[in-house]
């Protein structure tokens, strides 16, 4: 059930000196009611617990599920490990790792349990967006990999035979082709120093760097940096500077006009405006705006983003070196965004391996790092089929043996055991002692789990028999293993507290594989009625008859497979 957020009296952080304009607005999944809530302390805790500084009491949501934390000026999130997850601004975040926020993002808990919207007013607010067309007669258009214009050096032969005075002419035309050339070149050398190392930087590190090299070589007064949403198909604003006393133009509109053409021709842009020109968009002139750059991000493979800058001069304009300056910044930031969305995804992708490789057989794992969404971990109910197996006489064999030696001939076992269940794309669900939980059926189910889950019992005390003989060999006794399997409902999902959580089955069909395993003889395998419903004539079986387990109160139907004649 929901109930609606609030502030709880007791806070975690240390409350911050000065007042705060940075707020949460939380809207309530159940009424579509807002409340919201400044963050005034250093740490902000979420979550169902009342411990917590929000309360969001829903089931879906954690007992803590997000910290939001200050640092400086600069507002940062984490989901420390909940098991339905958190979305900011579409995508999930990875867990218990700290991610930027800005004004306002969109921070979805457990799947649409309750929606938060980030607002810090003492932050620029977001950026306004002006459709009125440009006037078309008043634009330059320059190809992405036009950054020298068309300025070249005059033949040697005519400025030979030139007189004195069209001579020095000349040579101060090709004096400034130089000079030119020097500043491009000095440009690409700081953007190299800027970005070479981005495998260390952040996207706002770019983001940062990039526009303050325009600062510097471009009289722009705001620049800002707009990157492809692939969800929506549309540009949006990630970063927007000013101007060191120019912070009074935060207000002012963006033209969608400019920055959807060079989006859609991938050509950059260059629109000035006159106080004479009848023409001129309306909206732009009227907020004070004269000129306009806009240059594509091009990316390895697609278009990344743009490079948008304006000014307010009536008399002083961008003009066609400032273009092909912006050019020059823009090559080399769109590389730098897609080396470091290349990374951030490798990276992601090393994180979701090593997180389930150790439970998950390749082919799901693979499924996950290709398409998170495809394979759903949370908690649901579903029909699985549960196996447990476990060494006979494991005790007496561990009393008897050197501790080294037991750690040794387990890790062996477990290696081999695991191998097998993978190979019959079963999920390790966990070790207990010296046995093992197996599920065939979650997170991703087929219909042939049980035969699965049966084919890989066999194969297990088929390697037994060759494992036993190659440890009596050095010493050790014969080495058996007693295996339980039952197909039935159970609850999966990441189960645990809030500092660990495991990926688990609970309900009554794991208690009752758990009991059969228990009966099991040495070198046995005991199967449910419910299981041999599902594996039909697959595998020879012998009915054994009622049998009474703890936690039943009727006899249940008991059956061996006869996996020597498999």
């Amino acid at each position: 059930m929901y109930s609606s957020p609030r502030l709880a009296g007791n806070t975690s952080g240390e409350p911050l000196k000065g007042a705060s304009m940075a707020k949460l607005k939380i809207i309530s999944a159940g009424t579509g009611e807002h409340s919201t809530f400044p963050l005034t302390q250093s740490m902000v805790r979420i979550g169902r617990h009342p411990d917590n500084d929000i309360i969001i009491g829903d089931h879906r949501i954690s007992r803590l599920h997000v910290l939001i934390e200050r640092k400086g000026e600069a507002f940062r999130i984490k989901d420390p490990k909940s098991p339905n997850g958190t979305m900011l601004n579409g995508t999930e975040l990875v867990r218990d790792q700290w991610y930027p926020l800005r004004p306002g993002d969109k921070i979805v808990l457990a799947k649409g349990a309750a929606t938060l919207e980030f607002v810090d007013e003492s932050q620029p607010p977001e950026v306004s967006f002006s459709d009125t067309p440009v006037a078309e007669e008043a634009t330059v258009f320059r190809s992405a990999d036009q950054i020298i214009g068309d300025i070249r050096p005059s033949d040697a032969t005519r400025l030979l035979a030139a007189g004195p005075q069209e001579m020095l002419r000349e040579l101060a035309r090709m004096q400034r082709h130089v000079d030119k050339l020097s500043e491009r070149l000095t440009l690409i050398s700081k953007l190299s120093q800027a970005l070479g190392s981005v495998s260390r930087f952040s996207l706002d590190d770019i983001y940062q760097r990039s526009i303050e090299l325009l600062f510097k070589f471009t009289p722009a007064d705001r620049c800002t940096i707009m990157r492809m949403d692939r969800d929506t198909d549309q540009l949006q604003p990630v970063c927007t500077r000013y101007r060191p006393g120019r912070e009074e133009i935060q207000s002012l509109p963006i033209s969608r006009t400019i920055t959807d053409r060079v989006r859609r021709e991938q050509q950059s842009l260059l629109w000035t405006h006159s106080t004479a020109d009848s023409q001129a968009p309306g909206t732009l002139v009227k907020h004070g705006i004269h000129s306009v750059m806009c240059a594509p991000l091009i990316g390895l493979h697609a278009l990344v983003g743009v490079l948008y800058v304006d000014r307010q001069s009536p008399t002083e304009f961008f003009d066609v070196d400032d273009l092909e300056l912006l050019n020059t910044v823009a090559g080399p930031t769109a590389m730098a965004i897609d080396n470091a969305l290349a990374f951030e995804q490798l990276r992601r992708e090393e994180m979701t391996r090593a997180a389930y490789n150790r439970f998950l057989p390749p082919h799901l794992v693979d499924k996950l790092v290709a398409s998170p969404e495809a394979i759903q971990l949370g908690g649901a109910n579903k029909v699985v089929t549960i196996l447990f197996s476990d060494i006979r006489e494991f005790t007496t064999l561990a009393e008897k043996t050197d501790p080294r030696n037991v750690v040794e001939l387990l890790n062996d076992y477990f290696t081999e055991m695991t191998e097998i269940v993978f190979a019959n794309n079963g999920t390790l669900d966990k070790f207990i002692g010296d046995g093992l939980m197996v599920l065939f059926g979650a997170p991703e189910s087929t219909p042939q789990d049980a035969i699965n889950a049966v084919r890989a019992a066999i194969e297990m005390q088929q390697h037994m028999v060759v494992l036993g003989q190659q440890l009596r060999r050095y010493g050790f006794p014969l080495i058996r293993i007693g295996i339980g399997i039952n197909t039935g409902e159970v609850t999966v999902g990441y189960i645990g507290s809030e500092r660990r959580t495991d990926y688990t089955a609970i309900g009554d069909a794991v208690n009752l594989a758990a009991r059969l395993e228990g009966r099991a003889a040495p070198g046995q395998i005991l199967i449910s009625e419910s299981t041999v419903a599902q594996i039909g004539d697959a595998f020879p079986v012998r009915r054994l008859g009622p049998a009474q387990v703890k936690g039943k109160t009727e006899p249940i139907e008991v059956f061996e497979v006869l996996w020597t004649k498999a």
